[in-house]
């Protein structure tokens, strides 16, 4: 199995079981980008990984791999009422996201470090309805023998 796999399936894990995280931004926790157009199905949080960098170290016989995968967790929200600003559920989403995913920054031993990079916000307004997007950005890091 791939370690971007294994790491990506313990971050899937953490997300839901995370009471705070199940409690603002849901349990339907999805591997891969997916376009979401029915807001009845939200909140709902997207796990994707978005590149990943390699640096292979030459000094050892067994040459490995220093690898930095950049996942990003995509989460979709819609307020409870027009009373609630759609930018107070996105910041406790990434709070909340943040938080879990940093309490253990090796993802259950399965890589060296996981950094949070970036928080992006993307709000839209209808007549009908208002939702919001944030994205939590991580870099992740971890080692692998080249092949």
């Amino acid at each position: 199995m791939s370690i971007r796999k294994t790491i990506r399936d313990n971050i899937k894990a953490t997300l839901l079981a995370d009471a705070t995280v199940a409690a603002l931004v849901g349990t339907d926790i999805e591997i891969g980008r997916d376009n979401m157009t029915e807001s009845s199905d939200w909140p709902a949080i997207y796990i994707v990984p978005i590149r990943d960098e390699t640096d292979t170290h030459t000094m050892s016989v067994a040459r490995q791999q220093l690898r930095q995968m950049i996942l990003a967790i995509e989460y979709w929200v819609k307020p409870a009422s027009a009373a609630t600003p759609v930018e107070d559920d996105i910041d406790t989403g990434a709070d909340a996201i943040s938080d879990a995913i940093l309490a253990d920054t090796t993802q259950g031993g399965s890589c060296a470090d996981t950094l949070l990079t970036s928080i992006d916000y993307m709000i839209e307004g209808r007549e009908d309805s208002r939702y919001g997007v944030g994205r939590v950005s991580f870099t992740i890091k971890y080692f692998t023998r080249e092949s």
